[in-house]
């Protein structure tokens, strides 16, 4: 799907962006800004950690293979940072339920030009 620029006042990536191979997470992220109207605003979740893996979940009661890449705290702050975007609300979120597997990063950022 293509969108013009700037059509966008918010994105939302409920631990979707943790799908994709760390490398890829810049250029996402530089898209996302584009489709940002000025001083738009993300949301996202990531998984706390270090490195990617293949794992196998079967909490749908099946067993699923899912790629996941973690994050280190100061590694997705630089990378927000550095894709211009400023952090509004950096939060680790606890495994609270039997459907997580690790603790959480959400975060609340905002477009800068």
């Amino acid at each position: 799907m293509n969108f013009p620029e700037a059509s966008f006042d918010g994105a939302w990536a409920a631990c979707s962006l943790g799908h994709l191979p760390k490398k890829s997470l810049p250029g996402v992220l530089k898209k996302i800004h584009s489709l940002l109207a000025e001083h738009g605003y993300l949301y996202l979740a990531l998984k706390k950690g270090s490195g990617e893996v293949l794992e196998n979940d079967t909490r749908y009661g099946i067993d699923v293979k899912k790629f996941w890449a973690y994050y280190e705290e100061d590694e997705l702050k630089d990378r927000l940072q550095k894709a211009h975007f400023e952090i509004l609300d950096f939060a680790t979120v606890a495994i609270n339920h039997h459907y997580q597997t690790h603790p959480a990063f959400r975060v609340f950022c905002r477009k800068l030009k």
